[in-house]
């Protein structure tokens, strides 16, 4: 580790892993091992560990990251403003789920008190913050598992999960490692820690925030997501003990909440130096889409549309979609060594990845929403051709990192 340097690297990693704990390492993985059974959890874990501490890696050489974000600005700022409207409908959608038991209430208490998250401006508060919510989550996982292990062994899972099979999850594994393995080079709040380490500290920060800070968040979601998968595809905890429910509630909000602030500070920042201004349209669709589910959690759409999802868990996955498809496949196709030419050749690769998610969006729907996984190959075909197609006439020889 760098010396005189130990002290930031370590606060960076710390932020690294809380700016990444939201709402896909916290629930999708409850949603996995519903349908997959416990071995779903090592395909959503690996690919997400190694390709968020990858970054550190690539980006490591100074000015770097500076250089990507000036060349694709827009498409960072939608990554945060989609991210930030993900965080707002996920923490709608969880507390009206059960509004009015204890879980609710301490929900709302946790919003309150989070609220004071965005009276803090300075970045280098914001990066000290994530450490102080790490600690916070690291404190409820310690309470959630012993309250667990005190109480009536009967409030345990009482059936068995995982009715997909195999193939359906190895179907699923490839699109799990091509969005985790390309999302994170559009995440600003990465960047934000980046910027402020050597190259040698980038490598640490982000080795030590994803290989153990991040490792411990998604090890607790490992904890608690087969008592939360027995909820009909709802955030729903009440098959925990009551203190392990609410220290579980806690956890979820704050660490939702803080990306939504260090994306929303993203966003604002942005928006002040001339971006697009999408912050009030991301909150505001992350409410509104929050509330729809959360009045509707007990209707069960048609069964050809979902796939048997009810409408919060459809909301879910259509977010998901972004991380999934969209974002990918835009660093794919536009952003992918050796695809950095001037400007026609940037309007040739763009007009190429918008047909290629059009292509790809109905077999990428058939296959998560509708829960027929085997769709979701030709749909990732489409979209590797199509990046093999855009770098086909661009010069070579520079890479993410130029």
């Amino acid at each position: 580790m760098p010396r005189g340097g130990a002290l930031q690297v370590v606060m960076r990693a710390l932020f690294l892993a809380s700016s990444w704990t939201w709402c896909i390492g916290m629930f999708l993985p409850v949603l996995l091992l519903r349908d997959f059974g416990a071995s779903s959890f090592w395909v959503f874990a690996i690919p997400n560990v190694i390709g968020a501490g990858a970054m550190g890696w690539v980006l490591a050489r100074p000015g770097a990251s500076e250089a990507f974000t000036r060349a694709h600005g827009p498409a960072c700022q939608a990554f945060s403003a989609v991210t930030l409207a993900f965080q707002v409908f996920f923490v709608t959608w969880f507390l009206l789920t059960e509004p009015d038991s204890l879980v609710g209430y301490t929900g709302l208490g946790a919003i309150l008190a989070a609220a004071s998250l965005w009276t803090v401006r300075a970045r280098a508060r914001l990066i000290g913050l994530g450490g102080v919510i790490w600690g916070l989550s690291a404190i409820a996982a310690a309470v959630a598992i012993f309250a667990e292990q005190s109480s009536d062994p009967g409030l345990g899972p009482p059936v068995p999960l995982g009715s997909q099979s195999r193939l359906d999850l190895w179907m699923l594994a490839p699109v799990c490692i091509f969005g985790f393995a390309l999302c994170p080079y559009l995440d600003l709040t990465f960047h934000r820690a980046r910027r402020g380490l050597s190259a040698s500290g980038s490598r640490w920060a982000f080795s030590l925030g994803f290989g153990i800070f991040f490792v411990a968040m998604i090890a607790f979601t490992a904890w608690y997501a087969p008592y939360l998968a027995l909820g009909e595809g709802r955030p729903a905890i009440a098959h925990l003990a009551p203190a392990a429910a609410i220290a579980v509630t806690l956890h979820i909000t704050l660490q939702a909440l803080f990306t939504a602030r260090v994306h929303d500070a993203e966003l604002r920042e942005a928006r002040a130096q001339g971006g697009r201004p999408m912050l009030s349209l991301a909150v505001v669709a992350g409410a509104l889409l929050g509330v729809f589910a959360g009045v509707t959690s007990t209707y069960d759409p048609p069964l050809w549309l979902t796939g048997g999802a009810r409408t919060g868990e459809l909301v879910y996955r259509l977010f998901m979609s972004f991380y999934g498809l969209v974002f990918p496949a835009y660093l794919w196709i536009v952003a992918i060594p050796g695809r950095f030419g001037g400007a026609d050749g940037h309007r040739r690769r763009t007009r190429l990845y918008w047909a290629a998610i059009a292509a790809a969006a109905p077999f990428y729907a058939v296959g998560f929403i509708g829960h027929e996984e085997p769709w979701l190959a030709a749909g990732l075909m489409l979209v590797l051709g199509a990046g093999w197609v855009a770098s086909r006439g661009e010069r070579p020889g520079r890479s993410l990192a130029a």
